[in-house]
């Protein structure tokens, strides 16, 4: 599932297996977003949240990232360069710190 946001003209990709209304989404401007669309990070630890999973290692390509604002989730949007499976990881609103903490669950590689 792809959804255009009109505003940014930006495509979100969705995991395969995620029932995500669009019409919930609202897009944030990228200075709240320490990624970097295209670049590669590798997995620094396992995170698993409901049916998104990255691995310990892998290579995976930041894509993109969306405001849930019904949730009050961002999830940032990426694809594992190996089997192309495209995860998201979720910050809520109520766990705003744990962006800062980015570089403990991701490494840019360069």
């Amino acid at each position: 599932m792809e959804y255009s946001s009109p505003r940014r003209g930006n495509t979100v990709l969705h995991a395969r297996t995620s029932r995500i209304d669009a019409r919930t989404l609202t897009f944030m401007s990228n200075s709240s977003c320490p990624f970097e669309q295209g670049k590669h990070y590798r997995v620094l630890q396992d995170i698993s949240f409901q049916n998104h999973c990255f691995q310990k290692g892998a290579d995976v390509i930041f894509k993109d990232f969306a405001y849930d604002f019904r949730a009050g989730i961002t999830r940032y949007w990426f694809e594992n360069t190996e089997n192309g499976e495209l995860n998201a990881w979720h910050v809520f609103d109520s766990a705003a710190g744990e962006l800062q903490l980015w570089r403990t669950h991701f490494a840019e590689i360069q």
